[in-house]
């Protein structure tokens, strides 16, 4: 497999591991701010399965398929980063699927030096390459599948990128409470304040 066609399959693995973190819970869990920040699962999933969206076609000329409300002229801030209360779940995870067919469509047609422009970027820096674009959403797609993967964890305890995640350790919960404590009482052996720094 070439650096590109790896490029395209990352990026659609860690939204394809999104869109599974977003199912098998309660709408509730789905939706429900899990941090101050007012992150939740369902948000996540559509604030990055947009953007890709947008980064891969309206930068190289294509269509995205799929209407963005959320993102159109008087949309409040922000509005991407939670779903609306008429919006389906399904619709969200529609979303994210959507996304990574057209990841691949884009990829098969455009080599990593095909040139595009961001058109929300600054002048001096829109004009990117397909490659440029690719390592750029591949950084924001998997740092926003980590933030997925401990607000699930929060959840229900579910960890790894899928169910069944070889790179997971396998304990049973007992082991994952001696681990957990063991982590937390060696930290105990470090002060709890900012005078060290």
């Amino acid at each position: 497999m070439d650096v590109k066609s790896r490029l395209v399959r990352r990026v659609q693995r860690e939204l394809e591991s999104m869109v599974s973190k977003a199912e098998g819970i309660s709408e509730y869990d789905a939706r429900r701010p899990l941090v101050p920040s007012g992150s939740n699962i369902l948000g996540i999933l559509q604030h990055t399965s947009a953007v890709v969206l947008g980064y891969m076609t309206e930068c190289f000329g294509q269509d995205a398929g799929w209407e963005l409300p959320f993102f159109a002229p008087g949309a409040e801030d922000g509005a991407d980063m939670w779903v609306a209360v008429d919006v389906p779940r399904e619709h969200v995870l529609g979303l994210g699927r959507h996304t990574v067919r057209r990841v691949g469509d884009i990829g098969e047609l455009l080599n990593l030096d095909s040139p595009g422009r961001v058109p929300w970027w600054k002048p001096e820096n829109a004009d990117v390459t397909f490659g440029e674009l690719l390592v750029h959403v591949l950084a924001e797609t998997s740092r926003h599948a980590g933030h997925v993967d401990i607000l699930r964890e929060l959840v229900d305890g579910s960890i790894g990128a899928f169910p069944g995640d070889p790179n997971v350790p396998a304990l049973q919960d007992d082991d994952w409470v001696s681990h957990r404590a063991r982590i937390e009482a060696i930290a105990r052996q470090f002060p709890a304040t900012l005078d060290n720094v």
